[in-house]
C-alpha cells in the first residue's frame, strides 16, 4: 500500500526574530487517528513533515514563490524535506503558460491522487483558485473511489497568526455527494452507480434509495408496497438522520418532500390496482420516462376493463376472480379484459372466457352498456404504446408527453364516470 499527503503550499514565512510560530491542535476527530509531536509550527508543511513523512510522501503542489519561501520555513524549523521530489509545479496565473492554466493544475492534482492507495488531501494554505480547484478534483475523485481518500486537512483559524485546529472536511465532500444525490432522486428517481460514502447512516439511506429506484423505473410498484416495508424503512431513517445528524438539517427541504413522497407511494396500498399503475405513470410523466409512463397506463386501462366488466354482472365477477387465483397473470388479464370490450363478438381467445354461454352471458350485459369512450382510450392508449415501444415516433418529445396527458385525463374521466 502507498500513502500520501497532498498539500498545497502557501506563503506564510518564518516568525520574525522575538516571535512565536502559532500554535497547532487536532481536532477531537483527528485525535483518535493522530498525534502531533508538539504544538508550534510555522505553517502546515512543517506540522506535516514532523508528524507524517515517516509514513507517508507528501506531495507538495507549489509556485516558485511559495517554494522558496517554505525552504526558508523548513531550514527555521530544522527539518529537512525536498519539495521537488515528487512535488507539482504550477505557475503563477499572471504567465501564459500550460503549467499556470486550470486544467493543467486538475490534470495534474488528479494524477497525484491516483498515483496512491490511500491520500490526504490539506488545503490548509494555497492562492485564490488553487484550493477551489482542487476541492473540485477531490469530488470527483471521492465518487470514482471513497476509499482512497481518507482525511483532509484544514487548519482553521482560532486566533489570526496565533492560533490553529486542524480539522477534517471529509464530512463535507459526504454531504455535497448526497446533496446531488438527494437531488437526482427527488428530480428523476435515478441515483448514480457506485456513490459511496464515509458515513455509513448515509451510505445505508443511498443504499435504499437505489433499490426504490429500481424498482420504480423498472415499474415494479408491487415490490414497493403491501408487505415490502422498504418505504416505511427509509422514511424512518431520513427521520432519524433528521433527528441526530446536525450537518443534516440544509437538507430538511429536500428529505421532506421525499418523505412525502415515499409516503404517497405507501398510500397508494389502499387503492384498486389500475389506480396504482395510473398514479405511477403520472409520476413517470412528469419526470419525462414516458415510455414508462406509457406501459404503466396502458396496463392500468387493461386492469380497469377486468373490473369494468366484473361489474357487469356476479356470475363474471365470480370467474374473473378464479382467473386472477388460478394464473396470477396480470399482463394477460388486462390484456384480454381490453380486447373483449374492443372486439365484443369477434373476441376469439379462449384464455379469460372458454365458457361459451358465460361468454354469451358477458357479451349480453355488454352490448348495453355505451363503451365508445372506453373503446377509444383503449385504441389510443395501445397505439402510443406501440409507437413509443417501437422506436417510430416522429413526434417531439413536448406532443408525445402533450397526448400521454390528455390520455391520462380521459382515462380519470371514465374512473370517475364509472364510480358514480
Amino acid at each position: 500500500m502507498s500513502y500520501a499527503i497532498i498539500t498545497l503550499l502557501g506563503k506564510i514565512p518564518p516568525p520574525q526574530k522575538g516571535q512565536k510560530a502559532a500554535t497547532y491542535t487536532l481536532s477531537k476527530e483527528l485525535q483518535k487517528n493522530f498525534t502531533l509531536k508538539k504544538e508550534n509550527y510555522t505553517n502546515m508543511l512543517p506540522l506535516l513533515v514532523d508528524n507524517f513523512a515517516n509514513e507517508y510522501s507528501i506531495v507538495s503542489i507549489y509556485t516558485q514563490e511559495a517554494k522558496e519561501v517554505q525552504k526558508r520555513v523548513l531550514a527555521f524549523e530544522n527539518l529537512e524535506f525536498n519539495i521537488e521530489k515528487d512535488g507539482i509545479f504550477i505557475a503563477d496565473t499572471k504567465q501564459n503558460t500550460l503549467e499556470a492554466s486550470y486544467p493543467y493544475f486538475l490534470e495534474k492534482y488528479n494524477e497525484a491522487i491516483e498515483r496512491y492507495d490511500e491520500v490526504i488531501i490539506d488545503l490548509s494554505h494555497g492562492f485564490r483558485h488553487l484550493p477551489i480547484l482542487a476541492i473540485v478534483s477531490i469530488f470527483i475523485q471521492s465518487i470514482k473511489d471513497t476509499s482512497k481518500i481518507k482525511h483532509i486537512f484544514y487548519a482553521k483559524e482560532l486566533q489570526s497568526f496565533t492560533s490553529y485546529e486542524v480539522i477534517d472536511l471529509i464530512e463535507y465532500v459526504d454531504l455535497a455527494k448526497l446533496s446531488f444525490v438527494l437531488s437526482a432522486f427527488e428530480a428523476n428517481y435515478t441515483i448514480g452507480n457506485n456513490i459511496s460514502f464515509h458515513n455509513e447512516h448515509y451510505e445505508e439511506l443511498v443504499d435504499n434509495l437505489s433499490i426504490i429506484s429500481r424498482h420504480l423505473l423498472s415499474n415494479s410498484l408491487q415490490q414497493l408496497i403491501g408487505k415490502n416495508t422498504l418505504l416505511a424503512t427509509t422514511r424512518k431513517q431520513i427521520e432519524q438522520l433528521l433527528e441526530h445528524e446536525k450537518n443534516f438539517h440544509s437538507f430538511e427541504k429536500s428529505l421532506k418532500q421525499i418523505t412525502n413522497h415515499l409516503l404517497f407511494i405507501e398510500t397508494l396500498e389502499q387503492k384498486p390496482y389500475y389506480q396504482q399503475l395510473l398514479a405511477l405513470a403520472k409520476l413517470m410523466k412528469e419526470r419525462d420516462y414516458l415510455l414508462n409512463s406509457i406501459t404503466l397506463l396502458n396496463e392500468a386501462v387493461g386492469l380497469f376493463c377486468a373490473e369494468f366488466l366484473k361489474s357487469l354482472d356476479k356470475s363474471v365477477k365470480k370467474h374473473i376472480e378464479s382467473f386472477e387465483q388460478r394464473f396470477d397473470d396480470k399482463y394477460k388479464l388486462a390484456s384480454q379484459s381490453k380486447h373483449i370490450i374492443r372486439l365484443q363478438k369477434n373476441f376469439l381467445q379462449p384464455y379469460l372466457f372458454k365458457d361459451i354461454t358465460l361468454k354469451a352471458l358477458l357479451l349480453e350485459k355488454l352490448r348495453k352498456q355505451d363503451t365508445t369512450q372506453l373503446v377509444k382510450l383503449i385504441e389510443d392508449v395501445g397505439a402510443l404504446r406501440n409507437n413509443l415501444a417501437h422506436g417510430n415516433s416522429a413526434d417531439a418529445v413536448a406532443n408525445v408527453k402533450l397526448t400521454l396527458h390528455k390520455h391520462i385525463t380521459e382515462f380519470e374521466k371514465i374512473i370517475n364516470a364509472n364510480e358514480k
